[in-house]
């Protein structure tokens, strides 16, 4: 998922026009504050779930359109969103596609026209009826991505995709917090191995 996300990111930009900019979930910002965003889904009829911890929320009890999700997670770097993935987990098997195709329609409406990735692997093809096993077993990835660019040379994203468990989900995420949490994740995994490495050393 890492590796799918830090992919998008590297995406160039391929809407021509957008109607809105990507700048968080549904008008809670990237850069809020864990309680800014628990009191606005709260106002919003969510409920969070005992599952949360201090770097993510988990909410229940909210849709997109007439979409209703099975849960949205509210991920925090430095106390601040930075990503927020809201899953439908209970769509009917038969309904898997046309849903994903509907969102793209609906997501369209929001952000333009999003660039809509297919891509099959022996013996899956498009259109050959088994797009769902293809899928399920990871010879099959579809998804949609809608972009604004920043400043800093990153992209916000809002990523549309159907997992391997026939999930549908929409992810919203934020190119600047993102990079400063994988600079600092980068910068953290450097310096256990020297932190290490003179642990050893006083030992001998």
């Amino acid at each position: 998922m890492k590796k799918l996300l830090l992919a998008i990111l590297l995406l160039p930009l391929f809407t021509i026009a957008q109607q809105k900019r990507i700048d968080g979930y549904a008008g809670i910002m990237f850069g809020l504050s864990p309680e800014s965003v628990k009191n606005a889904i709260e106002a919003r009829g969510g409920v969070m779930e005992a599952s949360s911890s201090a770097k993510t929320y988990y909410f229940s009890n909210l849709s997109f359109n007439e979409h209703k999700s099975t849960t949205m997670g509210f991920h925090f770097f430095d106390n601040k969103l930075y990503h927020a993935i809201m899953f439908f987990d209970h769509v009917d098997q038969d309904k898997v596609i046309s849903t994903y195709n509907a969102l793209i329609k609906e997501l369209n409406v929001i952000y333009g026209e999003g660039s809509v990735i297919s891509e099959f692997r022996a013996p899956y093809q498009p259109g050959d009826g088994k797009e769902l096993y293809a899928l399920q077993n990871q010879k099959a990835s579809l998804y949609t991505t809608w972009t604004s660019h920043n400043d800093d040379g990153t992209d916000n994203v809002v990523l549309l995709n159907i997992t391997s468990e026939l999930s549908i989900a929409i992810s919203y995420m934020g190119g600047t917090l993102m990079k400063q949490k994988d600079a600092a994740e980068e910068a953290q995994a450097q310096i256990k191995p020297k932190a290490k490495a003179k642990t050893t050393a006083k030992k001998h």
